[in-house]
């Protein structure tokens, strides 16, 4: 009983508001349960909610502890479609490597670039870009490349020749040795058409003779070659041609 009394008559010298004022102080350096503020370095397991103040210029944040992130499935649902996104990462190669804008002619480190071509030319472990829906991939198509893709050919320049575009059509041209009148002649391009030959234009060589006539019947049966019958008023020192077909 005498140690109680003890504590009672301890407890009743003690300065009940020097207590309160050091109380008070050390739960105001605590932060708030709800929607706290916290200053310097906060280092925590998990969080959760939204962040505000300078959490968008924070560095050496841990997504693996931000719940809520966007992820390639609700990016557009959790708004990060309305965020403005400088670079994008290159995956084939990890850090400092990005694929940016260089319209402004200016690299993301704020140096002078050439904002038409490259310093190196593209090859196969550099930037691909393709959509993707979660099982299959998708071309993306750059607004110029409508250009590119119609120009892009096969080509073989010579007197006898053909070039191939992109959109299937395939022109062929040559010429021949003299041809003599009334007879038949099978005339073979370059490369075979894959499908058919359409059409066929041939022009007649006669020299020191302008006012030879010359027509021609031809069949077009085939895609390999053309059979053309000669008619003239006098031999023909060569034909020139031009095929067209796909």
């Amino acid at each position: 009983m005498s140690k109680v009394i003890d504590n009672i008559e301890d407890i009743a010298t003690i300065d009940s508001k020097a207590v309160l004022t050091t109380t008070q102080t050390a739960l105001d350096l605590k932060a708030n349960i709800a929607s706290p503020t916290f200053t310097g370095t906060v280092t925590a397991t998990t969080f959760s909610g939204a962040l505000s103040g300078n959490a968008t210029t924070a560095t050496n944040v841990a997504w693996s502890g931000i719940t809520g992130k966007p992820t390639r499935t609700d990016w557009n649902t959790v708004g990060s479609i309305s965020n403005v996104v400088g670079q994008l990462s290159w995956k084939n190669y990890g850090n400092s490597h990005t694929i940016f804008d260089a319209s402004a002619s200016t690299s993301p480190d704020g140096g002078a670039v050439n904002n038409t071509n490259a310093q190196i030319a593209w090859s196969g472990s550099y930037p691909t870009l393709m959509g993707w829906n979660g099982g299959n991939t998708y071309g993306v198509r750059v607004d110029s490349a409508r250009v590119a893709d119609n120009g892009t050919s096969t080509v073989s320049l010579s007197g006898n020749g053909y070039q191939k575009l992109s959109n299937g059509l395939i022109i062929q041209w040559g010429s021949t040795g003299v041809v003599n009148n009334d007879n038949y002649y099978n005339i073979y391009y370059p490369i075979a058409f894959p499908n058919a030959c359409t059409s066929v234009v041939f022009n007649s060589q006669r020299a020191g003779d302008n006012t030879s006539e010359m027509y021609c019947s031809i069949n077009l049966t085939t895609s390999s070659y053309v059979r053309v019958g000669i008619t003239a008023t006098n031999n023909i020192y060569g034909l020139y041609w031009i095929a067209m077909g796909y």
